[in-house]
C-alpha cells in the first residue's frame, strides 16, 4: 500500500484533487507548511517523525505536497534559502529514497498559462513571492518531475478527467 503525495506548483490543482481523493476514503496527511506562512518550524524534524509515521500508517494517506519535494523548490525560489538540512544533499537523497518506496507522486502539471491564471486568481491566499515567481517555480517542478526516480504520473486537469484520475491512483496506490 502505497501513500499519495500530491505535487505542482499553486494553482496547478492540488488541492481540488487532494479534495476527491478524501472523498474516496484516503485519510489526510499532516501539513508541513501553509500557504501563507511557509514551512513549519524545525522542518527537518517534521520529516523525521513523518516518516516513521507512514511506516506504521495501516491506511492510505494523501499528502498535499511533501517538503522533501517542494522546500527545495520554494524555500530557493521564493524565500532564497531553504529550511536547514535541505541543502544537505546526502540527507536529502536518505529521505526521498523513502519516498521512492513508501508514495506514489502525482505531479500536478497543467499548462503554465493555466497555473499563472490561477495563481494570479488567489494572490491573496499565497505566500509572498509566489505570484512573482510561478513560471520559475512551474520550471522547477518539471526539472523535479523529471528527475523523479519513484513511481509517479502525471495530472493535468485542463485534459484529464478527475474521477478518472482518482481511479488510477486508487489503483496504482495499491
Amino acid at each position: 500500500m502505497k501513500h499519495v503525495i500530491v505535487e505542482g506548483p499553486d494553482g496547478s490543482g492540488k488541492s481540488t484533487l487532494v479534495k476527491a481523493l478524501r472523498e474516496i476514503g484516503m485519510k489526510p496527511a499532516p501539513r508541513a507548511s501553509n500557504s501563507i506562512q511557509g514551512p513549519v518550524a524545525d522542518l527537518m524534524d517534521w520529516v523525521i517523525r513523518d516518516q516513521q509515521d507512514m511506516i506504521a500508517r495501516w491506511d492510505k494517506h494523501v499528502y498535499d505536497r511533501h517538503p522533501l519535494i517542494s522546500e527545495p523548490i520554494y524555500g530557493r525560489i521564493v524565500r532564497d534559502n531553504p529550511a536547514e538540512g535541505f541543502n544537505n544533499p546526502s540527507w536529502m537523497v536518505s529521505r526521498i529514497a523513502h519516498l521512492y518506496v513508501s508514495t506514489l507522486v502525482v505531479w500536478c502539471m497543467p499548462p503554465l498559462y493555466a497555473v499563472e491564471e490561477n495563481a494570479n486568481l488567489t494572490a491573496d491566499n499565497q505566500m509572498a513571492g509566489v505570484v512573482d515567481h510561478i513560471e520559475d517555480l512551474y520550471m522547477e517542478y518539471e526539472k523535479v518531475k523529471s528527475d523523479w526516480a519513484g513511481p509517479a504520473i502525471t495530472y493535468d486537469y485542463t485534459i484529464q478527467n478527475a474521477d478518472n484520475m482518482v481511479s488510477l491512483i486508487k489503483d496504482l496506490s495499491r
